[in-house]
């Protein structure tokens, strides 16, 4: 489990199943295997593009979100 929301006053904290771990470029969601892209990321070549890495780089059924500030970088630093 995971905590979705800090506890206040008297309410615990709310928590879910749904376990992501976010990074500086991706989102790594392991009980998903979908990939999405950022929405704010507009350029369909480069959605395909940033898709394509990350297929290339995933060696498992896990789902990975890209974020924005991925766009425009190296697939070698999207690894990292």
């Amino acid at each position: 489990a995971q905590v979705a929301k800090s506890p206040i006053g008297t309410k615990g904290a709310r928590i879910s199943s749904y376990i992501s771990l976010p990074g500086r470029f991706l989102v790594l969601m392991p009980s998903s295997d979908h990939i999405g892209i950022s929405r704010r990321i507009e350029d369909e070549a480069e959605r395909e593009r940033l898709r394509q890495a990350v297929v290339n780089l995933r060696s498992n059924s896990h789902g990975y979100i890209v974020r924005t500030a991925a766009e425009g970088e190296p697939e070698e630093k999207l690894a990292s």
